[in-house]
């Protein structure tokens, strides 16, 4: 049989870049072609794993090292074969392909373990064609566009799902995300424009098997071992393991938060064993290179899973973003009127903000801005915990520190920043405590009664701490205290300052509440988030100008010592977190209130 010649020149492209001798423009112009034609990513797809297969098969029949890669002309032929065949049942993969809007193409594979002995004979375990599947895995929750695909069919995820080794999953791009539930208690969190096959298991090995195609997967790993696939080699955890898998066009990358995993190049058998804290990045036909770092704070591990502030923010204009993280620090990392002799840890929370940019925009000259200030704040710190000033200073401080260090955990800095940001936590722990003990949560809750802002700001302080620390009674406490500011909104959608409103307040109040909202969800934050900022539009021209009339804080009939000035960073951040994923009219007016700054009074 013939084999076309589009197929021969999909076989000789595919091989090129598993082999990694094509070049980067190629390898682009490949994978944008692939995206938009189904019928070749799934034959891709085939010969990709075909490769997996056929080195597993070398391996299994025990061909020495020296001789167990694959020649190009044996590949050459293996593949052309499958391709003028569709015969992908014949090396133990199946695979279904549709695309979804805006993502590539889905796929299901079902592959074998590396270990499992190649054999003609059925597995004695497999169930008989047509027989109803078991349950490989359970899908716990769906964010974004997430699919489940089995042959040709595609339909969307639903939580609760079982899938079984017919099913596979994929994710589209933006802030999609599953969490997959497998026996033993062992949880898989899919990130964006992920392919995977559905976890299986065979009679030989009685070890699962999970192949990924594309994405990045986080896996913990409990009650049994598992296997991971990507077209590049093996990851295998045979213990209680936390690891992050990411499989790309060029390579695969696996790091281990907690534990231990055995990685294995498939073209040429190397393995190495990876500890926590150590991160392995695997090529075709090369040596396994491993960084080694000491491992990550606990909580990196969940927040890397599932960054959904981080990917909320990498949705909003980076141009902007990087204009909004900048704040003037002396060499002591001190800022306005601390500049003159420490008086307010609230006041260096202003260039934390950098954490936030520099992690969504990668900028990293505003992070180490920002651990500059974060470290001229730390040296102030007394035994109790506070920083001998006001309670409200140090309530406003960490609401705005421990909510910026989750995004930056989230993100690829979170490796390079390690040892600071693990440094960091016991101190932000001693804040926390000394703030949630009575009498300083009396006297915040007198402060906020007049202030509404500080509800928002300080509900986050003891939220994100206790995420941070994995304290759920501070969570709790901080979701509680939430619940307090949110009776101050008005039908209307307005947030009650000083016996009024405020339309600057009001952007600084959504900013923290949305931004609450998106690790803590709730329908009530949602509901206030929404009709907030339906309010905060109305008090903003097409221009961009702000109507500052009725403002008992930034307009012109404010009553002395509650006047302040308007703070347009402020109003931009408060503008982005609520059109993001809601109105993108706010996005919009968010750059043009920061540029023009023009308040209307009368």
């Amino acid at each position: 049989m013939t084999t076309p010649p589009d197929e021969l020149e999909l076989i000789e492209t595919a091989l090129r870049h598993l082999e990694g001798t094509l070049s980067p423009e190629k390898t682009g112009k490949m994978w944008a072609a692939l995206a938009v034609d189904p019928a070749r990513m799934r034959k891709f797809a085939a010969l990709v794993m075909q490769r997996v297969q056929l080195v597993e098969l070398g391996r299994d029949a025990s061909v020495p090292r020296a001789t167990s890669r694959l020649t190009r002309g044996r590949m050459i032929a293996g593949a052309a074969a499958l391709a003028a065949l569709s015969a992908v049942v014949v090396i133990g993969v199946r695979l279904g392909w549709a695309p979804g809007p805006g993502s590539t193409p889905a796929g299901t594979l079902v592959a074998r373990s590396s270990s499992e002995p190649a054999s003609a004979q059925p597995d004695p375990g497999a169930p008989a064609i047509g027989a109803p599947q078991p349950a490989a895995a359970r899908i716990e929750a769906v964010q974004g566009d997430v699919w489940v695909v089995s042959g040709t069919a595609r339909a969307l995820a639903r939580a609760g799902q079982a899938l079984t080794a017919a099913d596979g999953v994929t994710t589209g791009g933006g802030r999609a995300h599953a969490s997959l539930r497998m026996a033993g208690d062992t949880r898989l969190d899919l990130g964006p424009a992920t392919i995977v096959g559905a976890p299986s298991s065979t009679a030989s090995t009685a070890m699962p098997v999970l192949p990924v195609v594309q994405g990045r997967i986080f896996a913990d790993v409990r009650g049994q071992p598992l296997v991971v696939n990507s077209p590049l080699g093996e990851v295998r955890a045979t213990t209680t393991a936390r690891f992050r898998i990411e499989v790309r066009p060029e390579d695969t990358r696996v790091e281990v938060h907690q534990g231990a995993v055995r990685v294995t190049v498939f073209s040429t058998g190397a393995t190495a064993d990876v500890g926590a804290g150590a991160l392995a990045t695997l090529w075709p036909d090369r040596d396994i290179q491993i960084e080694h770092d000491e491992p990550p704070a606990p909580i990196a591990f969940a927040l890397q899973a599932d960054p959904r502030e981080l990917s909320a923010l990498r949705r909003m204009p980076a141009r902007l973003l990087d204009s909004l993280g900048g704040w003037p620090v002396d060499r002591d990392g001190l800022v306005a009127i601390n500049q003159q002799g420490f008086r307010c840890a609230g006041e260096q929370r202003h260039p934390v903000l950098g954490f936030v940019t520099g992690a969504a925009t990668g900028n990293r000259l505003v992070i180490d801005k920002a651990w500059r200030a974060l470290e001229g704040t730390i040296k102030f710190q007394a035994p109790d915990g506070s920083f001998l000033d006001s309670v409200v200073c140090d309530a406003d401080w960490l609401g705005e520190v421990a909510p910026a260090m989750v995004v930056l955990m989230q993100s690829e800095w979170e490796r390079p920043y390690r040892k600071l940001i693990k440094a960091l936590l016991p101190p932000l722990a001693r804040v926390a405590a000394f703030l949630a003990a009575p009498a300083q949560i009396e006297e915040l809750r007198r402060a906020d009664a007049k202030f509404s802002k500080g509800y928002f700001l300080h509900s986050a302080a003891f939220a994100f701490a206790g995420l941070l620390t994995e304290d759920p009674a501070l969570q709790a406490f901080g979701r509680e205290y939430l619940v307090d500011g949110l009776r101050l909104q008005r039908v209307d959608g307005a947030f009650l300052l000083y016996d009024g409103v405020d339309s600057a307040y009001q952007a600084i109040i959504l900013h923290h509440l949305a931004g609450f909202a998106l690790r803590f969800p709730d329908p009530r934050h949602e509901s206030a988030v929404r009709i907030g900022g339906q309010w905060l539009m109305s008090q903003i021209n097409a221009a961009g100008d702000l109507d500052v009339r009725a403002n008992t804080r930034t307009g012109p009939s404010c009553v002395p010592p509650n006047c302040s000035n308007i703070d347009w960073n402020r109003m931009a951040w408060g503008l982005l977190y609520y059109g993001v994923d809601r109105d993108p009219r706010a996005i919009e007016l968010a750059q043009r209130v920061r540029d023009r700054r023009v308040p209307i009074r009368e």
